[in-house]
């Protein structure tokens, strides 16, 4: 099921956090279901602690 229909039934986000890697096209590069998909892991402790903070303001919010 795609995501967008699971957001029709409760608060939903996505967000894009840039893993093309440098050299490559954003553009031309291929999709996460693409056998050929390649992740610069450098981004994901950005993800992390993204997601982590948003987490953490949930949380705390009244």
């Amino acid at each position: 099921m795609d995501f967008s229909y699971y957001a029709l039934k409760t608060a939903g986000l996505f967000f894009f956090l840039g893993i093309t890697p440098k050299e490559q096209d954003p553009a031309t590069s291929p999709s996460n279901h693409s056998p050929h998909f390649y992740i610069d892991e450098q981004t994901l402790p950005i993800g992390v602690e993204s997601l982590t903070n948003l987490t953490l303001n949930y949380l705390n919010t009244p």
